[in-house]
């Protein structure tokens, strides 16, 4: 999760929420932000996380005025997307791809390739 400052939420899009007290962590939303007032934030399509379990809410408020100095405060933060999963995924697989085209262009300098003939005599020949 990447922290985000609240003057730079975005309306329309999806953040974790994250609700703390004096004795931690009060509650954790996931929600789409909509600037409804001057001094509150709303949610809409709120899920809230209670143990282990994804809580469906219609939508909630939060202060634009969340200070972590303050004795309650709110933090948001990015959510990792399954896109940026997915593009973390293919960026993996291209890397282990092209390891693999290095590896096989070196075996092919030292033994030859083994759909030619040098190829095929090297690897059989163990003289």
């Amino acid at each position: 999760m990447q922290p985000i400052h609240p003057d730079n939420l975005i309306e329309g899009h999806q953040y974790l929420i994250e609700y703390h007290g004096p004795n931690g962590i009060l509650g954790k939303y996931k929600g789409i932000i909509k600037n409804d007032s001057e001094y509150l934030y709303r949610f809409n399509n709120v899920i809230k996380y209670c143990k282990g379990k994804e809580i469906p809410s219609m939508w909630f408020h939060t202060p634009k005025d969340t200070n972590p100095n303050l004795r309650y405060y709110w933090l948001f933060y990015l959510p990792v997307e399954n896109e940026i999963k997915q593009r973390i995924f293919l960026h993996d697989t291209k890397i282990e791809l092209s390891k693999t085209l290095l590896l096989q262009k070196t075996f092919k300098q030292l033994f030859g390739d083994p759909s030619t003939v040098k190829g095929v005599i090297h690897q059989h020949c163990h003289c």
